[in-house]
């Protein structure tokens, strides 16, 4: 009987996408996965070592390691995957090889982050976007060619519509006070009603619904009723709204 290939897949906290990815690889290989944020303790040199040892032996263990974020964990991943012979791939979801100096965003305001990131991009064997933009933002960091688009997906059997179509807009996205202008919440509205005036669909509607909470769990919007993030964004964006 052949052996499966070993996987090991480190990631910087438990998300339900880096989940899907979990389920789907141990259907055809053997794999170990490290959550960086599981190791407790404040940062500091005891919880650097802890972390750093837990790399190293998944590494040693794997065949391939599998990183999501070219971040600190993966820079370390790559980095001894390298020197042991083991191949590598890391997904980069946007921040890394974002800069946006304005709002204060992107891992390459930070030289030292930068640098990892881009010995990353360098260095590892395959580097996955998730986007066409995504894509072409890693292009314009490093000079590395070989990069796939591998677009996010949803479960068509539990996300599906059941009705019929609306003429419904919606955003999703995790509200906080940084996030309001990172994801374009206090101006998406506006500018999609503008569009819509001069466009065919003079009965667009708008709706938002605010929630918030820790991933992997439930959310509710009554737990946000006193947050000044949401009560700013209400204001500038009503529940509902039509052109």
């Amino acid at each position: 009987m052949k052996q499966q290939k070993k996987i090991f897949l480190v990631s910087p906290s438990p998300s339900t996408f880096i989940e899907r990815d979990l389920e789907a690889l141990r259907q055809a290989y053997q794999v170990r996965e490290a959550v960086i944020s599981n190791n407790p303790g404040e940062n500091g040199l005891k919880r650097s070592l802890l972390i750093a040892f837990e790399i190293l032996r998944g590494v040693l263990w794997a065949d391939l390691t599998y990183s999501w974020f070219a971040h600190n964990h993966s820079y370390l991943a790559v980095t001894l995957a390298n020197l042991l012979g083991k191949r590598t791939i890391v997904v980069i979801g946007g921040y890394e090889v974002a800069r946006e100096p304005e709002i204060g965003y992107g891992a390459q305001l930070d030289p030292k982050l930068a640098k990892r990131v881009n010995y990353i991009i360098q260095n590892a064997d395959h580097i996955l976007a998730v986007s066409e933009f995504n894509r072409q933002e890693i292009l314009e960091v490093s000079e590395r060619r070989h990069v796939a688009v591998v677009y996010n997906g949803i479960d068509c059997a539990q996300f599906s519509p059941g009705e019929e179509k609306d003429k419904l807009v919606i955003t999703v996205c995790q509200i906080s006070r940084s996030n309001i202008t990172l994801k374009g919440l206090d101006t998406f509205p506006f500018r999609l009603q503008g569009s819509s005036q001069t466009s065919s669909s003079p009965s667009l509607r708008l709706r938002t619904n605010f929630c918030s909470g820790i991933a992997g769990q439930k959310s509710t919007a009554s737990s946000l009723t006193g947050s000044r993030s949401v009560s700013r964004l209400r204001r500038r964006w009503p529940a509902s709204a039509s052109p």
